[in-house]
């Protein structure tokens, strides 16, 4: 059972136990082919070298370079009709070639269900969801 908090911050920290602490870049883990990263709950995450390759099919070298996973889908709800975000400039480009859509913000991308599914299913564990109030 959760303390009452007012913000509900306990909740919230167990559904982002899983966030990684250190995101490494696609260039880094294309060299040294370790597949894991520490989690904040000092878990290690695994994942598929697929995912590096559907990323890395999309990202030039320069964004390859910057590009840090995984990626972070935040929940967003200043949206009237409930979406999910990437923040970032290399990570909004790299989702928009993805999803094959131009972005609307320069460091930002918004994704209602159906994109955000293509995402997820493109890269189950290296799209991350991040959960905010």
């Amino acid at each position: 059972m959760y303390p009452d908090p007012p913000d509900g911050r306990c909740v919230f920290d167990d559904l982002n136990a899983d966030l990684p602490v250190n995101r490494r870049t696609l260039s880094d883990y294309l060299e040294n082919g370790d597949c894991t990263y520490t989690t904040r709950s000092g878990a290690t995450g695994t994942f598929d070298p697929r995912e590096l390759e559907v990323l890395r099919s999309v990202c030039t070298d320069a964004e390859a370079a910057r590009l840090r996973i995984p990626l972070l889908i935040c929940t967003d709800c200043t949206s009237e009709n409930g979406a999910w975000r990437v923040d970032g400039k290399v990570e909004s480009a790299v989702v928009s070639k993805i999803l094959g859509k131009d972005p609307r913000q320069e460091d930002r991308i918004l994704m209602h269900y159906p994109d955000f599914k293509r995402v997820r299913t493109l890269l189950p564990e290296l799209a991350t969801v991040v959960f905010s109030p």
